[in-house]
This record gives structure tokens, sequence and C-alpha cells, in this order.
């Protein structure tokens, strides 16, 4: 009940603060997911996301192989080997299970890490793309066109396709 009423306060606060903005100035929205999605540093940010995820994914095949490579040969063996050499087979097929997890975390850590430099990168990009045009045009408050917080808003006021314009023409250098 608590969190309704804050998403009550919020909405009628930012409905209030838009309409005496639009009464004083100017205001606009930017869609963030857009201009990550179709500027070219997005589309380059992702594309080297993907290949390093590839490439790791082909590391990470490797040892999955080995890990049902050595499940295979106790199965196939376990009827021939001594219950001590079996045991030691075992115990070693756990302590490889074990490593490749921790490999496996390891990798999607070190994604996560490199996704939110990437994308921080281009954020960063657009964000001073975004400052330079409101500045230019005149825009007194830019919120970023998220459902949680705008529910609505116009075309006329969305700048998303002018900020992918300008940080490509920017990246390109054209």
């Amino acid at each position: 009940m608590r969190l309704l009423y804050k998403a009550i306060f919020c909405v009628v606060v930012i409905f209030l603060l838009c309409s005496e903005l639009s009464a004083q100035g100017r205001i606009a929205v930017v869609n963030l997911q857009r201009v990550l999605s179709q500027s070219v540093v997005g589309k380059a940010a992702k594309s080297n996301l993907k290949r390093e995820v590839e490439k790791r994914e082909k590391k990470l095949a490797s040892g999955k192989q080995e890990l049902k490579r050595m499940r295979g040969e106790i199965e196939k063996q376990g009827a021939l080997l001594s219950e001590s050499a079996l045991d030691d087979k075992a115990q070693a097929l756990r302590k490889k299970e074990r490593e490749y997890a921790r490999t496996v975390q390891d990798e999607k850590e070190a994604l996560g890490r490199l996704n939110q430099k990437e994308v921080g990168k281009v954020l960063k990009q657009a964000m001073g793309v975004v400052q330079r045009l409101a500045k230019k045009e005149g825009y007194e408050v830019v919120l970023e066109h998220n459902p949680q917080f705008v529910v609505y808003a116009q075309k006329e006021i969305d700048i998303t396709e002018q900020v992918v314009k300008i940080l490509d023409k920017d990246t390109t250098g054209m």
C-alpha cells in the first residue's frame, strides 16, 4: 500500500513539474535504450560484446567437452576399475566440475563488467550530446523516457532521434 502511495506521489510530482515547466520553459524526453540500440557507437559496443561472448563461450565449450569425456570414461571403465581407482577418477571429475563452475561464474562476472564498461561509455557520450542539445534548444529539463516514470510523452518533445543523429555525427566525424 505504501508503495502505491509513493508511486502516486511520484506521478503527481512529475505531472506538476512538467506542467509548471511547460508553462515556463521547454521540456523534452530521450529514450536512452533506443540511443544504445540505434546509434553507431551503441551498435559497435553491442558487436564488441557479442564477439567477446562468443570467444568466451568457445573457451567454456572445451571445458564442458572435457567434463563429458571424463564422465564417459568413468561410465565405460567403471566395472573394470578397482574401487580406489574409480574413487580417484570420480574425485578428479568432481574437482574438474568445481573448477568449471568457478570458471563459468568468473566469465559471467567478467562479461557483466565488460557490458557495464561498454554501455557506460556510450551513455556518457549520449549524456554529453543530450546536455549540448538541451542548452542549444533551450530545454530546461530532459527526462529519460522510462515507462516507470514517464507514462506518456508527445512525439514532439522526444529528442531521441536528434540525439542518435548527433551522436552518430560525432562518432563518424561527418
